[in-house]
């Protein structure tokens, strides 16, 4: 039973036959517009008094429930368009959860995505492995703890639980991010964010394979709370993976003022506050306006087809087997540059 309904109970609840009517714990009994009898907890909450506690799931949690959404391509293609859709998706549940007094640091935002085998393939090649079939690749998504030597022996227990349990070790990717969209609180437990590589053993077919990386899963969480190793294995699978942080749903997508400041020769003051950071977007979006001109870009609705061209270029180049970010390297350099090969502009 959702809040609203709750609600709404509340509202237009009928007392049975005496308002003192109640159940053998002595908890007020009412009915609601559908003929459910409700009852009201101890703190409050109107619940459905035919509704027990199974296993796990408590009616008294419903309250708690946080904000989820889910996007598919009905042909099964896939595409970046999904991928910006579910991001969209989280971003318009940013009311659903909670914003620390920084106003930059969540209590958590992501997304879980299907294994992007082709974006992988760089990382793939990097470390002397080729693999044809995507059933062939799993991605462990780590947050290491910040200590170095604790990172260690995180990567190691994670490799060793993988091998025990016949798993082939690939090696560790560094996943790229942007540490200045975060706020304070989240900046100052920020772990390092790296993604294990893992190979399918010969013969196993994939619930096969699936079952063997939760157990590898598993036997490194152990390691872990045996050793007192501050490390978090997000996901671990072949099919899909985590992206999320301790951020404000808004963030996801951002990539930072200072980036695009440098690659368009604009000065940066004042970060990270209110007007410090108004006053840049505002001198990055004069500095954009003659570029976007030399696009013959003159309005918002131009603005809009362009950006869905740009899209539909970037998703036929990724099928292609080209990716405009480079994983390892100077981050930024790198981005800047890849701003410059797709596009006059990085919008």
């Amino acid at each position: 039973m959702n809040a609203a309904h709750a609600r709404s109970a509340q509202q237009s609840a009928l007392h049975l036959q005496h308002p003192a009517t109640g159940d053998a714990a002595g908890h007020l009994l009412r009915a609601d517009t559908a003929g459910h009898l409700l009852r009201a907890d101890t703190a409050g909450h109107l619940l459905r008094a035919d509704t027990a506690q199974v296993g796990l799931y408590n009616p008294s949690l419903e309250h708690d429930a946080c904000g989820t959404g889910f996007v598919a391509e009905v042909s099964g293609e896939r595409t970046r368009r999904v991928v910006e859709l579910a991001v969209e998706a989280v971003i318009n549940l940013t009311h659903r959860g909670a914003v620390s007094a920084d106003a930059a640091s969540g209590d958590g935002a992501g997304v879980t995505i299907q294994v992007p085998f082709e974006l992988l393939q760089d990382d793939l090649e990097a470390l002397g492995h080729e693999l044809d079939d995507r059933a062939d690749l799993a991605v462990a998504m780590c947050f290491l703890p910040q200590d170095a030597d604790a990172q260690a022996a995180a990567r190691a227990a994670l490799e060793e639980a993988a091998e025990s349990c016949g798993i082939g070790v690939i090696g560790w990717r560094p996943v790229p991010h942007d540490p200045s969209v975060l706020g304070g609180l989240a900046l100052s437990s920020l772990p390092g964010i790296e993604q294990l590589l893992l190979r399918r053993p010969e013969g196993v077919e994939g619930g096969e394979f699936e079952r063997q990386l939760y157990r590898a899963r598993r036997l490194a969480e152990r390691t872990y709370r045996e050793q007192e190793i501050d490390c978090y294995v997000v996901s671990m699978s072949s099919q899909t993976v985590v992206y999320k942080g301790l951020m404000v749903a808004p963030q996801l997508p951002e990539q930072s003022l200072e980036l695009a400041a440098k690659w368009l020769e604009v000065e940066v003051s004042g970060r990270h506050s209110a007007p410090g950071d108004a006053e840049t977007a505002a001198k990055i979006f004069v500095a954009l306006l003659p570029r976007l001109r030399e696009k013959g870009i003159l309005t918002l609705a131009q603005a809009e087809r362009g950006c869905r061209s740009l899209t539909a270029q970037l998703d036929e180049e990724a099928r292609a087997g080209w990716h405009g970010f480079t994983p390892n390297g100077a981050e930024a350099e790198s981005k800047v540059a890849a701003y410059a090969r797709v596009d006059s502009f990085p919008y």
